[in-house]
């Protein structure tokens, strides 16, 4: 019997872990807190860097693209007073207070009088169709669609600071590495002029490698360089204007020997999804649009309280002004009978955002799926890059100590030591930046999975 890989095992495990769909799953949202909760048991790179987990959550509440998404949610949150306003009662009133010059029919003279105005109303909306009620939940949707912004913010953010950090790690290795090169080069390069000087080698040659010192010395400042921007935006992205070159780990510590990804099958985590939410909101935001705008030339109904006093009244003869004050109740009706096909404009401009959302909504939830199948697949397959990448690099460490062994018994010379010592460097660096890309992709999917601890605060889906 054909003995089957564990690691092969895993990525046919991978490649079927879940199953279709079943019908009717675009009703997900009033259902989805019901989804079984599943453990997404992947290693995560804050396991094992402790420092990242605080650096996230500085960039959680410190970096500008978090402060942004929480203003807009702050607006949208006071945009719900405005939008629940109409149901309230109103409150309305006026005072004016006029000296005028005044002449009336059959007085010789203009008189001078002071005047008082006054008016005090109240309304209350009585029956409006549920326009008004529709209009206040359309305020608490949009306060419900800049919240989910702001979630989905938080979680990309938080992949990207990982992302940053494990990329600022294999980064330095790399300008070590060339700062390594460096050197070897120019002990090299001070060989060979010796060695040009005792006409052993030609100017030619002698010109091209300092060519090549140069190359080398020009690619170790471009590395430094680039790591030192690298830095700098990385300040930028989490908020933490202290962070240097000195806080970034030496290696990227791999996970435990058995902690191989565990994928449950069946997982549908993903339905859970930020950008699947909001989708589901604007569906409900444009239902309700169109109930408003079905509404508009119906009749509406308020009840209406006040006082008023108007003292522009006069007797029969025009010799005595009369003070009016009354106090009323009643019921005002408002009624737009034709506004010029503008109502059925609206009405139809609604149902048709409607099935445009609806037909994005289910575009969507299948490129969701797809994308975590994808990023399943990826935890997989970048955990076996980096068992293979862990194996070469075992074998540079082993070449390193052959050549050391070699050169105490003057089999080897410091120029092999310096060879295997460069490609131990790069097997280093090979293998560590096959760990960030695994902790990447577990990242990714436990955060897809909606299971990221850093923003759901569990693992489980």
């Amino acid at each position: 019997m054909r003995r089957i890989d564990p690691d092969q095992s895993l990525v046919m495990k991978i490649s079927h872990f879940r199953s279709k769909l079943a019908a009717g799953a675009v009703a997900f949202v009033s259902t989805f807190q019901c989804i079984p909760a599943t453990a997404v048991d992947v290693p995560l790179p804050e396991t094992e860097l402790p420092a990242l987990r605080d650096l996230v959550g500085s960039a959680l509440s410190r970096s500008p693209r978090a402060i942004a998404r929480e203003l807009e949610f702050m607006h949208a949150e006071h945009e719900t007073l405005v939008s629940s306003s109409p149901l309230l009662p109103r409150v309305d009133g006026s005072y004016d207070y006029q000296i005028r010059q005044e002449e009336l029919p059959g007085l010789a003279e203009q008189q001078t009088v002071q005047r008082t105005f006054y008016n005090l109303s109240i309304s209350q909306p009585l029956w409006h169709w549920g326009s008004l009620r529709a209009t206040s939940r359309v305020g608490r949707l949009g306060r419900d669609v800049a919240e989910q912004n702001l979630n989905a913010t938080r979680r990309e953010l938080a992949l990207e600071v990982r992302d940053a950090y494990l990329a600022l790690i294999v980064q330095k290795l790399a300008v070590r590495n060339a700062r390594f090169n460096e050197k070897v080069f120019k002990d090299s390069l001070a060989i060979q002029e010796t060695r040009f000087k005792a006409n052993e080698i030609t100017q030619g040659f002698l010109e091209d490698f300092r060519l090549r010192a140069n190359e080398v010395s020009l690619a170790t400042e471009m590395a430094a360089s680039n790591l030192e921007f690298a830095v700098r935006a990385f300040r930028h992205l989490t908020g933490v204007d202290g962070f240097s070159e000195s806080d970034i780990p030496e290696a990227i510590p791999a996970p435990a020997v058995d902690a191989r990804p565990e994928i449950p099958d069946g997982s549908t985590g993903y339905l859970k999804s930020e950008a699947l939410l909001t989708k589901e909101l604007e569906i409900q935001q444009g239902k309700l649009n169109y109930k408003i705008n079905r509404n508009t030339l119906w009749p509406k109904l308020n009840a209406m309280a006040g006082v008023y006093q108007d003292d522009n009244l006069y007797s029969a003869n025009r010799d005595q002004r009369l003070n009016n004050t009354a106090a009323y109740v009643g019921i005002h009706v408002q009624w737009s009978i034709f506004d010029g096909f503008a109502s059925k404009g609206r009405r139809l401009q609604s149902r048709a955002r409607i099935r445009q959302l609806e037909e994005t909504r289910s575009d969507l939830l299948e490129a969701l799926k797809d994308s975590a199948d994808r990023q399943a697949a990826a935890v997989g397959f970048t955990w076996q890059t980096h068992r293979i990448a862990a194996v070469r690099h075992q074998y540079a460490v082993g070449g390193l100590a052959y050549e050391k062994d070699n050169l105490t018994r003057g089999l080897s010379s410091e120029e092999q030591i310096a060879n295997a010592q460069a490609a131990l460097n790069h097997a280093e660096l090979v293998a560590n930046d096959a760990l960030a890309k695994f902790y990447s992709a577990a990242a990714r999917y436990a955060s897809s999975m909606r299971a990221d601890p850093l923003i759901d605060g569990t693992n489980e889906n």
